[in-house]
């Protein structure tokens, strides 16, 4: 009933009264057609059966097949490394962190309609910045990491590389860092998906900081194939206070 790792990004089919189903990491997904509605189910228990909810849309002529794409999640991420990173005047840490995607779900016919996205894993909330001048991020249950095996990539995760420059006349310790997934690209290389980099200088004040994307894929994986543009790109000239999560530590 569920798809391969490789071909889990590939449309399929939908015949009539013809239960299929798809697994992405803890998240399964079930699909029907009948009489002219798309049936969906969602389960993240790992059950191997269909659970008794299920969400119908109504269906155009023609629309006989699904596709599956992975997003990012829909705002930014806060995460905190490993073991604390203390970086020096001038220079930079390159770190990995495995964030949970969601999945888009579009019914295919003479064109495609984008029906819902489905996170693979439920994240908390959580606030970044001031009071007056933050905002909602999700929080995750993971870390940032010097390097990243294979084989600790799992197939509901993108991962996503920071690399962080101290150029400032003092010494930096990184504390939480607000990733903002939703400027992000992501690449397929294989069967692992990969975010692009995102480059994040620090010149000595909140206000001195420059965060750059440039939608290709990283040098880990520099032959993977572009699945998905970012949700906003980013935009030139705009200033966001993204070191929240970097203090200075004077001793």
């Amino acid at each position: 009933m569920f798809s391969e790792r490789n071909s889990i990004w590939e449309p399929f089919p939908l015949p009539e009264n013809t239960l299929v189903g798809r697994m992405v990491g803890p998240l399964g997904l079930w699909f029907q057609r009948k009489d002219g509605e798309c049936w969906v189910a969602v389960s993240r228990d790992g059950a191997d059966t269909p659970p008794d909810e299920w969400t119908r849309w109504a269906l155009r002529r023609g629309d006989h097949s699904v596709r599956l794409t992975p997003l990012l999640p829909d705002r930014s991420v806060v995460v905190k490394p490993e073991y604390d990173i203390r970086l020096l005047k001038n220079t930079h840490v390159r770190t990995y962190t495995r964030v949970p995607i969601w999945v888009a779900l579009d019914v295919i016919g003479e064109s495609s309609v984008r029906l819902t996205e489905i996170p693979t894993q439920i994240l908390s909330n959580t606030w970044f910045g001031g009071f007056t001048d933050g905002e909602t991020c999700y929080g995750l249950a993971t870390t940032a990491r010097r390097e990243m095996p294979a084989d600790l990539i799992e197939p509901h995760q993108a991962v996503c590389i920071m690399d962080i420059r101290n150029h400032s006349e003092t010494d930096l310790k990184v504390d939480r860092v607000c990733l903002r997934v939703e400027r992000l690209s992501l690449f397929s290389k294989d069967g692992h998906l990969w975010a692009d980099d995102t480059d994040i200088t620090f010149e000595g004040e909140e206000a001195s900081v420059q965060i750059r994307t440039d939608g290709r894929a990283p040098v880990e994986v520099a032959d993977a194939v572009k699945l998905v543009e970012p949700r906003q790109p980013q935009k030139r000239g705009l200033a966001e206070r993204a070191f929240f999560f970097l203090r200075n530590e004077t001793e």
